[in-house]
């Protein structure tokens, strides 16, 4: 999945691979939470691949995003700023 992000330096693309695992836990994984690329082919030339995600590369981050009971905020690094292209 490519993420963009529009700012007023331009425009950001990142890619994750995405994996709902059941209805409140989801599993991301990115190589770079802080990069960014010019275009959506760059970003998803540089997204983590299946062989890379099962032999957990170090270069891969995998995150888990849950949804807990609690109605204190939780961090999610997917913001708003974000839109899926």
């Amino acid at each position: 999945m490519v993420l963009r992000e529009e700012s007023v330096r331009g425009e950001c693309f990142k890619c994750v691979r995405l994996v709902q695992r059941s209805r409140n836990i989801n599993q991301v994984h990115v190589r770079d939470t802080n990069q960014c690329y010019a275009t959506g082919e760059e970003a998803l030339e540089n997204c983590p691949s299946d062989d890379e995600i099962v032999s957990r590369h170090p270069s891969v981050i995998e995150m888990m995003l849950y949804r807990t009971g609690s109605v204190l905020p939780v961090h999610c690094p997917i913001t708003g700023r974000h839109t899926v292209d």
